[in-house]
């Protein structure tokens, strides 16, 4: 699973149109977009995507994309 922070999503047009092209990049089995958080969540088997694919992705829809780095809990 990897997460990203989407930038300029006003609509759930947007969000939809941000999961279908995220649901085209080789590798991924499935996409959710969170409009409420600004946030995509790609599930994936194995390595997945690298991260510029799913970037790239999101900028050809217009909007801009940031991997949302995991953070360890203590």
């Amino acid at each position: 699973m990897k997460r990203l922070k989407i930038t300029g999503m006003k609509c759930p047009e947007c969000a939809q149109t941000i999961k279908n092209s995220l649901e085209k990049v080789d590798g991924v089995d499935s996409a959710l977009v969170d409009l409420d958080k600004d946030e995509a969540t790609i599930m994936f088997e194995g390595s997945g995507p690298n991260d510029e694919a799913l970037i790239t992705a999101v900028k050809d829809s217009g909007y801009t994309a940031d991997v949302i780095t995991p953070t360890s809990k203590k």
